[in-house]
């Protein structure tokens, strides 16, 4: 499965014996094939491979097709990549210890994309092991609908979505592409309205849009500070909101694209 370097006449090096800062420079320097079979090693290898990587790396997992992709880390400083892992997994148990991998390891940003159409399952196994901290980016094509059952509390992440998985995130900008529903994202916007969310900066959706289902049982003015209501409601581009806890949002329709992008904003 990995490629490896055959030494000759090489003395053992007891790495893990150096001082932390030491240990850390030697991992920070090491390809991912390194990193991911020292991680194997021992427990005590594996906790120093997820400290020296913490926050310092981003992710990117592209799938070619179902058991072919391929996994290149970069680091923070620097946006050249540091190493690539060029996978073909037939196996179930490889699939299996490439993502117990992930699933120890932090990174601070993440993009997971497809160059032709895979199974969801494909995709589903990788977006539920990484673990990241800020920033997580799917831009994919599957074959059938994408199910997932993450919670998702970041700075920002690009997904497709359901209303079940947007009920289950807590993000501070959320881009949704694939057309929802005006019944669904008023159930969101709902729940905004009763004060939930309250990370939300900012939301970007397509919607066919229908403003009096989108707004259904909130009150809505085409001036917030004045509470103007709005008449007549379908002819607006944007409206102004209010949730419960005095935090005021407005509500855009984007012309460019057809008036079904929509972007809220928190002010």
């Amino acid at each position: 499965m990995w490629s490896s370097t055959s030494y000759t006449n090489a003395m053992p090096l007891p790495l893990l014996c150096f001082p932390y800062l030491v240990l850390k420079n030697i991992l920070l320097q090491m390809s991912p094939h390194d990193m991911v079979a020292l991680s194997f090693c021992s427990k005590k290898a594996s906790g120093y491979v997820k400290s020296a990587i913490r926050r310092q790396y981003s992710l990117s997992i592209e799938f070619d097709s179902d058991n072919e992709f391929d996994i290149t880390i970069y680091r923070n400083a620097c946006p050249e990549s540091i190493g690539r892992l060029d996978l073909n997994l037939e196996k179930q148990e490889e699939v299996e210890y490439v993502t117990k991998w992930l699933s120890n390891i932090f990174v601070e940003k993440c993009s997971i994309s497809t160059k032709n159409p895979v199974k969801s399952f494909s995709v589903t196994r990788f977006l539920e092991s990484v673990q990241v901290s800020k920033a997580l980016s799917v831009d994919l094509e599957t074959l059938d609908e994408l199910v997932y059952e993450r919670v998702f509390d970041l700075d920002e992440i690009i997904i497709p979505g359901t209303l079940r998985n947007l009920l289950d995130m807590n993000c501070a900008n959320i881009h949704l592409y694939g057309v929802i529903s005006n019944e669904d994202m008023n159930q969101f916007l709902r729940g905004w309205y009763d004060g939930c969310f309250d990370k939300l900066r900012r939301i970007e959706f397509y919607v066919n849009l229908r403003w009096q289902k989108l707004l259904d049982g909130m009150s809505v003015y085409e001036d917030c500070e004045c509470k103007i209501p709005i008449k007549p409601l379908y002819r607006m581009k944007t409206i102004y909101i209010e949730n419960r806890n005095g935090v005021k949002a407005s509500i855009e329709r984007i012309k460019q694209v057809e008036d079904m992008y929509m972007c809220m904003t928190i002010r």
